[in-house]
């Protein structure tokens, strides 16, 4: 009889320590919060009110390309320039900060909610230089000099007086978003694919694969063009 209550005090004990570690135990960030979902959807051209599960309903009018997250990188080495809010845009209800980076979607800047939604992304993704962020004025510089380099060394590949060091540096400025965009895409399909829409699963699908082949021929064009190259 003792044996017995020994035993089921034995079991008692076990299931409360096991609770116990289960409610105490610091829980993982989850890469699948609404959050996340949102300041993805938001990104991938979405408003700030969808997510990847409702995006292809909100936007269906809209090409899956219309957003500059898909432009970024491929074709040209542009300036980032701010665009102007026309007479027909909405105000902004929410609040915005100084500094706050422009939506190139609306031309107005991103809400103080939807900088912190890209913050955390920024989290579980430090490096990917696609999530918007708040850049200082010595920040911002630094990024318009590299992109003036950047074009300046496109003019010398073109005309085939740049080094392998400028060619080297021109291509992995190139590769940079496209890879970004290649991260967080393995990231939403791996992720959360059951929670995509079929369609949009499918787009998603398409671009990867495009930007896949995309890196590859930057490579294959890298590796031709280093032929050129010119001692320093």
């Amino acid at each position: 009889m003792k044996q017995k209550k020994a035993d089921l005090y034995f079991i008692i004990f076990s299931v409360v320590v096991f609770v116990l570690i289960f409610l105490t135990a610091p829980s993982p960030k989850s890469l699948s919060s609404d959050e996340d979902k949102k300041a993805l959807a938001l990104l991938f051209g979405g408003s700030s009110d969808s997510t990847l599960s409702n995006k292809s309903k909100a936007d269906k009018n809209k090409s899956l390309y219309d957003s500059d997250f898909w432009k970024q990188g491929i074709t040209n080495v542009p300036i980032e320039e701010s665009k102007q809010k026309s007479d027909e845009e909405p105000e902004i209800l929410e609040k915005v900060s100084e500094g706050n980076p422009i939506n190139p979607q609306t031309g107005l800047p991103y809400t103080d909610e939807q900088m912190e939604q890209f913050d955390k992304l920024r989290e579980k993704f430090p490096k990917n230089s696609l999530i918007p962020k708040r850049m200082t004025p010595q920040e911002k510089k630094a990024q318009e000099d590299k992109q003036r380099r950047i074009l300046e060394i496109q003019s010398k590949i073109s005309a085939r007086k740049a080094n392998a060091e400028e060619i080297q540096e021109y291509y992995e400025y190139q590769k940079k978003p496209i890879q970004d965009r290649i991260e967080l895409l393995r990231y939403v399909l791996e992720k959360l694919e059951d929670e995509l829409p079929e369609d949009l699963k499918n787009q998603y699908k398409e671009v990867l694969k495009m930007n896949e082949k995309q890196l590859e021929s930057l490579e294959e064009q890298k590796n031709a063009v280093l032929k050129t190259a010119v001692n320093p």
